[in-house]
């Protein structure tokens, strides 16, 4: 897949949210929001936040703090005396039931969680770091809260999110944040992502306003994306200057919902190819299999068994089919924007066979059921980057044929797809002398100034 011109976003992130410790009038209305908004004046000598600021709005009684709704702060007209200032909040969403902020700071790391409980006691702005891992936490909590604020972190008026749609881009998004972390790249471009059409893809979020949703993008490798009227597709780049990642995201089914969602990763260094595909679940990571599960995992074999032979160094995989895998996850809607991970558990293909004759698998008579309980082992999203990062499992190589008919074949069954491709003449050391030094750079910033 290649792109002769890349939508790249805008980044206009901004995580500093404002802790408000508001009056009696400004709480109620926080619990009973309307969309005018409400207006009070501030002694003007007080440093006022800056215009558009996120929100908490926290009510403090008898020793318990609890935020009571999101917002936006802002200033509105001109002030009843020379002394005053008017300021305003608008955008208010409440928070139902209110959210313990003591609870909220257990979720927070240790770095950040002593500012945290200072600001929620006395107000003020948080900086980046702990408003970022507060955002996180809020959205763990509260969804529509969480991905409320995170519009308005980026500068934008919050949208609702469809049900549906929500929950096919929460995937969407996992999968372009898994590919963009096994190529080490910097994922700040998802954080200036917004609800797009309930029938585009997740990365169609990402495109600034007038920017074409497909861009000269290679038909002759992937027809079936131009032939099916009713398919969005969508092209990001992520890059640090010397690598890219290119990634595609189509939804081909028309609607909000989709049947699946397939990752097809591919790393043109280590010529390493993988393939995941997600599987949902109503009931946290407990799936049941069926024979429509059986036959996707047949035709995901099938797929990778087109792998060339190694015949260099730099073509061994661990042994074992490890190019094939599911990756299991709740069917909740996308929370915020942001890259963090949905939790979930991942099986190789192969393992998924074994599992298929197990005994803790059972359900019932004929039934079989895959969970954290019920697999002993399993593969976290972290286990599986570090792998697909160092070339170590993915197929040698892939049959761009066999590509072309997986890719139809899923379109053809409901799929939405994200298809990511690195480029990047970076050897095994460097990379992993590139993560030393970012991981002393991390550890050096963790406390905020």
């Amino acid at each position: 897949m290649s792109a002769t011109t890349a939508a790249v976003g805008t980044l206009n992130w901004d995580p500093r949210i404002l802790v408000l410790l508001p009056r009696d009038d400004v709480l109620r209305f926080a619990r009973h929001p309307d969309d005018a908004g409400i207006t009070w004046s501030v002694d003007r000598e007080h440093e006022a936040p800056r215009v558009g600021r996120p929100t908490l709005i926290v009510e403090s009684q008898g020793g318990r703090s609890q935020i009571v709704g999101v917002g936006r702060f802002g200033r509105h007209g001109t002030a009843a005396t020379d002394l005053d200032r008017a300021v305003m909040l608008d955008l208010v969403l409440a928070c139902n039931p209110p959210i313990d902020a003591m609870r909220l700071a257990r979720l927070l790391p240790a770095t950040v969680r002593s500012y945290f409980e200072s600001y929620i006691v006395e107000g003020g702005t948080l900086p980046e770091r702990t408003g970022l891992a507060a955002l996180e936490a809020i959205a763990s909590i509260d969804p529509a809260a969480g991905l409320w604020l995170s519009q308005i972190a980026n500068g934008r008026t919050p949208e609702p999110v469809p049900p549906e749609a929500g929950v096919r881009w929460a995937i969407e998004r996992d999968a372009t944040e898994l590919a963009v972390r096994i190529s080490d790249l910097p994922s700040d471009d998802l954080y200036d992502w917004h609800p797009p059409q309930p029938d585009q893809p997740f990365l169609a979020g990402l495109l600034r306003e007038g920017e074409a949703a497909m861009i000269d993008y290679d038909a002759s490798r992937f027809p079936d994306l131009r032939s099916q009227r009713s398919a969005h597709v969508n092209i990001h780049v992520f890059t640090d200057g010397d690598r890219r990642l290119e990634v595609v995201n189509v939804n081909a089914t028309g609607v909000e919902s989709a049947l699946g969602t397939d990752l097809l990763y591919y790393n043109h260094q280590t010529r390493a190819f993988v393939l995941v595909q997600y599987k949902k679940s109503a009931t946290g990571d407990r799936l049941v299999v069926d024979q429509r599960l059986r036959d996707q995992v047949q035709r995901m074999q099938a797929f990778i068994q087109t792998s060339k032979a190694p015949r260099a160094a730099l073509d061994y995989r661990l042994e074992g089919e490890t190019a094939a895998w599911l990756k299991i996850v709740r069917t909740d809607p996308i929370t915020s924007s942001g890259s963090a991970l949905l939790r979930g558990i991942m099986i190789p293909t192969a393992y998924f066979d074994l599992l298929m004759n197990d005994d803790r698998t059972r359900s019932g008579p004929t039934g079989r059921v895959l969970s954290r309980e019920t697999v002993d082992r399993y593969f976290t999203s972290t286990n599986f980057v570090m792998l697909v990062r160092e070339g170590w499992i993915g197929t040698v190589g892939i049959s761009e044929q066999a590509l072309k008919r997986y890719v139809a074949q899923s379109l053809r069954s409901g799929h939405s797809l994200v298809m990511a491709e690195e480029f990047s003449d970076d050897s095994g050391f460097a990379r992993r002398r590139t993560n030393r030094t970012r991981r002393r750079r991390n550890t050096a910033g963790d406390i905020d100034e």
